[in-house]
């Protein structure tokens, strides 16, 4: 009797032990941490990357401060090519100040010489097959994901970042995904707009068209300037009227601003004045239902915007062609002593000159170029009766005035205008508040 109570009990327990292990097996966590422990992170050596490079079937990221031998690599990207891997590479934004501040170092150099690198290796393939971005923040360590592994680092101090630590993971480990969704993220808030980058499929394309004499300004500025006007009504009788409006406003103050530094692609905050001003200004304007709001993707006009709206900003949409003018490798120097810092800009005039730019900037000409591809359909919407509020900054509203304000290239480069302010565009041949309330 007590054998067979014995062997039941055993029995019983050996089946609870069996369903315990089977459902601790197919559990998807318990899979994933014996997955982890079958497939161990391992050391490995920078120099073995190209080889992988070439190997590559599927898929190849790279995130990249720049990419010391990428000029060694380039045979193996294109035999991974010829295969269908498809590429994605971040690197760092050279328009940033701390990186600027390295640009007397020679290997700085070789970003830009990546981005022409790239850009002719991805003539030669599919469109789309390579794509490019730049990011803001420096990550841990370069990262290569290769099909299905990872190969990542570390930086060391005063040292290159090949020479520290390195080692590879499966994708599909938790590391991995960590890594993989980091990437993800980053891809996601890069910009393919710095520098020279302009590979074939990547959202931005390069600019053409941009005018090279005041002729070819005329020209290109003709078609629009039928169109909208400045208007010189209040905004409180712009408001009681009924047809479409157009109002930009220059963001609030920043410190640059405060210190006549020249701001252009940097992206910094408003201070405590512009965020002040700018809340004033939104209890005049903020009212208003507005059909429409855009916005520079800077962070000063996106902070303006939320100001301006009370604190809501959902539905405001980010237009690249609304940033800055971008001025190069002036950024972050003084607008009146730049020539003092960089004695290349002795006696060039970048501020006044139309058609001049900075190294790796923007001249009046390319912004004028660069905003008329907005135009068309913001003009069109607020023809068909729109009120629309964009938030920008000094160089477009420039434009704006070239195009609408009937100033000449001449008068608009060195137009003030004053953070906060509110200029307001409406249709040609619109007619005033009175004759609208008069005219049934």
């Amino acid at each position: 009797m007590l054998d067979n109570i014995a062997l039941l009990l055993i029995s019983t327990l050996g089946f609870i032990a069996s369903l315990i292990a089977v459902v601790t097996f197919v559990s998807p966590n318990f899979r994933r941490r014996l997955a982890d422990r079958m497939r161990p992170m391992r050391v490995f050596r920078w120099p073995e990357i190209p080889d992988k490079i070439a190997d590559a079937k599927k898929r190849v990221d790279i995130l990249q401060t720049w990419i010391p031998g990428l000029r060694l690599e380039l045979p193996k990207w294109k035999e991974a090519l010829k295969s269908g891997a498809e590429f994605r590479v971040l690197l760092c934004d050279q328009r940033l100040v701390p990186f600027r501040l390295r640009s007397r170092e020679a290997v700085s150099s070789l970003l830009p010489q990546n981005t022409a690198d790239i850009a002719g290796v991805s003539e030669k393939f599919e469109p789309g097959q390579i794509q490019a971005r730049f990011y803001e923040a420096l990550p841990f360590g370069p990262i290569y994901r290769i099909d299905e592994w990872i190969y990542w680092g570390l930086f060391t101090a005063h040292q290159d970042s090949m020479v520290g630590p390195a080692f590879a993971t499966r994708v599909d480990s938790d590391l991995g995904r960590a890594i993989t969704a980091s990437f993800k993220a980053m891809w996601r808030t890069g910009s393919s707009r710095s520098g020279e980058l302009l590979l074939p499929g990547s959202p931005d394309v390069k600019l053409r068209g941009v005018p090279t004499d005041e002729t070819a300004v005329s020209r290109l500025a003709g078609d629009f300037a039928r169109r909208l006007t400045r208007s010189d009504e209040t905004f409180a009788e712009l408001r009681a009227g009924r047809s479409g409006m157009l109002a930009l406003v220059r963001h609030g103050q920043t410190d640059l601003n405060r210190s006549q530094i020249f701001c252009g692609s940097l992206d910094v905050r408003l201070n405590a004045s512009g965020k002040q001003a700018a809340r004033e200004l939104g209890t005049e304007i903020g009212s208003l239902k507005w059909d429409r709001v855009y916005s520079s993707p800077l962070r000063r006009a996106i902070e303006t915007a939320r100001e301006l709206l009370g604190g809501e900003i959902e539905g405001v949409e980010l237009r690249d062609e609304l940033r800055e003018r971008a001025m190069g490798d002036l950024e972050g120097l003084s607008k009146e002593s730049y020539a003092d810092a960089v004695p290349t800009y002795r006696g060039v005039d970048v501020r006044n000159e139309f058609f001049t730019k900075a190294v790796e900037g923007e001249s009046h000409a390319d912004l004028l170029a660069r905003i008329s591809r907005f135009l068309p359909g913001l003009i069109s919407e607020v023809e068909a009766g729109e009120r629309i509020l964009l938030c920008t900054h000094e160089g477009p509203i420039r434009i704006f005035e070239l195009l609408f304000g009937g100033r000449s290239i001449n008068d608009v480069c060195g137009l003030q205008v004053e953070n906060c302010s509110l200029w307001c565009y409406v249709p040609v041949g619109r007619p005033n508040r009175t004759e609208s309330s008069t005219g049934g």
